[in-house]
């Protein structure tokens, strides 16, 4: 897979469009389409960079002679260094401890599909609580998480002077409409 597949499969894995991993990223959406679909050979080494930790990855990670892949049945997954590690680990066990991972493994998926109460403000102030299972509270924090990244990576550009207004932006003001 060359490295414009490997970008895209990695940005698939994060659940990210072209659009949030261009806005993430700093590439432009034009420069993206042109390494994804191929058109650029040979992207210089700050655009890869920039496109890698948007990714959350290293520049082997979208190497595809240093990854390794796993077919599921959503298609390709890609290992990173850490799953490489625990795989190699788990071979060498014996059974005995085979299955001691495999019960601490089921173990954590267990307390992570528990049902536990959240809280939150409503729009109109009051407290609200929910029950959701704890994979999707934590799946729900990550996401809050990286929208506040994204959102300090703009004022930060924006008074760096580095903003770049979309078409339907006012040029004057960060982040206003005309």
């Amino acid at each position: 897979m060359d490295l414009g597949g490997m970008i895209s499969l990695r940005r698939k894995q994060r659940n990210l469009t072209i659009e949030e991993l261009a806005k993430k990223s700093g590439v432009p959406k034009g420069t993206l389409n042109k390494i994804i679909n191929g058109v650029t050979k040979d992207p210089q080494l700050e655009t890869v960079r920039a496109i890698a930790n948007a990714l959350e990855c290293s520049l082997d990670d979208l190497d595809d002679n240093s990854n390794v892949y796993v077919l599921s049945g959503s298609g390709n997954m890609l290992l990173d260094a850490d799953e490489k590690e625990l795989i190699k680990k788990y071979r060498d066990l014996d059974d005995r401890g085979k299955s001691m991972v495999m019960c601490l493994i089921d173990k954590e998926n267990a307390y992570l599909d528990e049902e536990v109460e959240t809280f939150a403000i409503a729009d109109t102030g009051q407290q609200k609580s929910t029950k959701i299972t704890r994979r999707k509270a934590i799946e729900a924090r990550k996401q809050w998480l990286m929208m506040k990244e994204d959102a300090y990576d703009e004022l930060r550009r924006a008074l760096e002077g580095e903003f770049e207004p979309d078409e339907d932006t006012n040029p004057d003001i960060p982040g206003t409409k005309e």
